[in-house]
């Protein structure tokens, strides 16, 4: 089988560096459409598997959260006692409130692809609210 060389649309001379073959022509738009098409089906997968994550954390939040007041809880009667605090002092529920906020913002920066870096800038202000 003989491969007739693929020139410009003028008929004058061809040199060798325009000549390609056909099979090698098709070749080259073949591998780049498959590269092209990996690249969207991964990222796709990718969205797909973040949302999917970000809807069971999501709907995951309400109910750790309450157990991890429970536990909180157990501990500060604990330190309260010990540390003859007066119980009116600590606000059980908005301290609850807030974690959840802060549980609920790293939630929407993993939903936004934020880098790791990104959410020490975000959530340090709400931090800071909680430990003063």
């Amino acid at each position: 089988m003989v491969h007739q060389p693929l020139t410009d649309s003028n008929y004058g001379e061809t040199s060798e560096a325009q000549m390609l073959l056909l099979p090698e022509v098709w070749a080259k738009k073949y591998a780049g459409k498959m590269t092209a098409c990996d690249q969207v089906l991964s990222q796709r997968a990718l969205s797909h598997e973040q949302n999917d994550v970000v809807q069971t954390l999501n709907s995951a939040l309400r109910l750790v959260s309450a157990q991890a007041w429970n536990k909180t809880e157990s501990l500060l009667k604990y330190e309260i006692q010990r540390h003859t605090i007066a119980p009116d002092l600590i606000a059980p529920w908005q301290i609850s409130k807030n974690i959840h906020q802060i549980f609920e913002k790293a939630i929407a920066a993993y939903a936004d692809s934020l880098p790791p870096e990104r959410l020490s800038v975000i959530l340090s202000k709400d931090i800071g609210t909680i430990c003063q």
